[in-house]
């Protein structure tokens, strides 16, 4: 009856008047929970939208024990959000499965301070759960870190966690807004592209991997986000890179759940090719994640150039659609040691064009021609226009002479 009265005061829409009711039933969450439904206009929940943020999501992995704690946490979130990212994950910030803080990394009420000043930076937070064993119920854990606020799990896998994924998500369903799980991708019961080489022909990769676990997941209670952290760029293995990223591109296509790449723990490939790191992790079609300091930590030149590119390709990959959404075709240049892809929308036209990602992976210069790449999958063009290079380089490049700096990444649009 309240309600019908202020619409006669007020005259709005169903639409509106319902996300006043959605955004009402979100301050019954308390403030914490409240502050997260919020953080940012684009999180379902909020009332103020349908898109769902996590599905191009920027992760920064943060130790909670390191530089400072939870409070060191917190001083940081300005260069978080100008690197672009969209959410933080607290690796360590419980001791065990025991609900609540380790006094290592701080105090709940440092927890409380990160999860306000997160809100205000549009930040999101997420926990990692670190269970000893896949037998343990993370449901009361999780109950408790959802109450406070947090905006999801990344769930380390204790053999077989598929039980307990269940559990994640089941508990996340009674809460207001839109809460995001990531598990890790060799839990999944997607279908992945398979090396021959490893004993199964590609066309098993139609069904379940001969090595993936019997009772995976099922995409209806399973993450949101499907975790591969087995790209390599050091030591050195361009056939692997481009392997990694046809998988990532194999899980996108399933839709079952949305990959989500990062490097292996020690593989990042250390600062002369950090800005190739950046392109590999930032332009794919799913989500992305780096731990703390990958993106660039120092006051030196380089730390800063890096930092730079890191909030460049965030911000293309936020912005442009077809870098987020187009459809992907990674080509094989291994014998140049060049990772390249090209990336395309539905339609392609002179206003929305193909957009091409050579990365060199060597410390030699490389000359590139593409056009044969380029009919192969029929895509008419002569020239590339330049988006983002890392050198100083100028002016377009003729397919028949595609130059790419040593580590250096060269992104453009085909033209014609």
């Amino acid at each position: 009856m309240r309600i019908f009265c202020l619409q006669r005061v007020f005259p709005v829409g169903r639409r509106e008047l319902l996300r006043g009711v959605v955004v009402l039933a979100a301050l019954c969450v308390g403030p914490m929970g409240l502050a997260q439904t919020l953080a940012r206009p684009g999180w379902v929940g909020s009332g103020l939208t349908v898109n769902t943020w996590w599905r191009h999501a920027f992760v920064y992995a943060v130790d909670a024990h390191a530089d400072g704690g939870l409070k060191g946490v917190t001083a940081r979130m300005d260069a978080m959000q100008a690197l672009g990212v969209d959410a933080m994950l607290l690796r360590g910030v419980q001791s065990g499965m025991e609900a609540g803080i380790d006094p290592a990394a701080g105090a709940m009420e440092d927890f409380d301070e990160v999860l306000l000043q997160a809100s205000r930076h549009n930040l999101r937070v997420l926990v990692e759960l670190s269970p000893k064993t896949s037998s343990e119920d993370v449901t009361g854990v999780a109950r408790f870190w959802l109450s406070r606020g947090v905006a999801g799990f990344r769930l380390v896998a204790a053999g077989d966690s598929a039980a307990q994924m269940r559990q994640l998500r089941a508990a996340a369903k009674s809460y207001v807004g839109e809460r995001v799980m990531i598990g890790d991708a060799a839990l999944s019961s997607i279908a992945v592209p398979v090396d021959p080489a490893d004993g199964e022909s590609a066309d098993a990769s139609k069904g379940r991997r001969a090595d993936a676990p019997r009772s995976a997941v099922r995409a209806g209670d399973g993450p949101q986000l499907l975790l591969d952290a087995s790209i390599a760029v050091a030591p050195l293995n361009v056939a692997a890179i481009r392997m990694a990223l046809e998988k990532n591109d194999s899980l996108s296509r399933a839709g079952t759940g949305v990959p989500m790449l990062a490097t292996a723990e020690g593989a990042g490939g250390g600062p002369e090719s950090g800005k190739v790191v950046a392109t590999l992790l930032l332009s794919t079609r799913g989500g992305a994640m780096i731990r703390a300091g990958e993106e660039g930590s120092g006051e030196g030149a380089e730390a800063q150039a890096l930092s730079r590119w890191y909030k460049q390709m965030s911000a293309m990959q936020h912005s442009n659609g077809t870098v987020r959404t187009g459809v992907s075709a990674v080509l094989n240049h291994d014998d140049q040691s060049v990772v390249a892809w090209v990336r395309r929308p539905q339609v392609v036209s002179y206003h929305s064009p193909a957009v091409v990602f050579l990365c060199n992976m060597t410390d030699k210069p490389v000359t590139l021609s593409l056009r044969s790449d380029m009919q192969g999958l029929k895509l008419k063009g002569n020239f590339l226009r330049t988006v983002m290079r890392t050198d100083e380089g100028m002016g377009a490049m003729s397919l028949d002479t595609v130059k790419v700096a040593p580590h250096g990444v060269y992104i453009g649009t085909l033209q014609y």
